[in-house]
């Protein structure tokens, strides 16, 4: 049975001003995990994991809109190697988009998306 401490917490930023620095400053003890879209905001990728990689898990690197539901398998694999080329080797990461894949997504994409991760996930 998990209880207490042993439940997860996380956080979810959707907009384009994902204010981490402020939500680790103010609750910090009490978070597991850090989740942005990282691809529209303004905080990039490198910041949030060099800064709080070692301490938290960071849930970001899918553009779930211009790539992954207009994009091309292609552009898919490209995402993902570049995500995971930066969080390699910062602590614990979670490849996703921070937010949901919209109705209408190409199944070649998802496709894409998971086969990338299969393989540049391992580092």
């Amino acid at each position: 049975d998990m209880t207490g401490r042993d439940v997860p917490v996380t956080t979810h930023f959707c907009g384009p001003r994902p204010d981490l620095d402020f939500v680790t400053e103010t609750y910090g003890d009490a978070l597991d995990e850090l989740q942005f879209w990282w691809p529209g905001s303004d905080y990039p990728l490198e910041d949030a994991v060099t800064r709080f990689g070692e301490r938290y898990a960071i849930a970001a690197g899918i553009d779930h809109t211009r790539t992954v539901l207009l994009g091309s398998p292609v552009e898919v694999d490209a995402m993902v190697k570049s995500s995971m080329d930066v969080a390699k080797g910062r602590g614990s990461f979670c490849l996703t988009s921070g937010c949901e894949l919209g109705i209408g997504t190409p199944e070649g994409n998802i496709l894409a998306l998971v086969e990338a991760r299969d393989k540049y996930g391992t580092y």
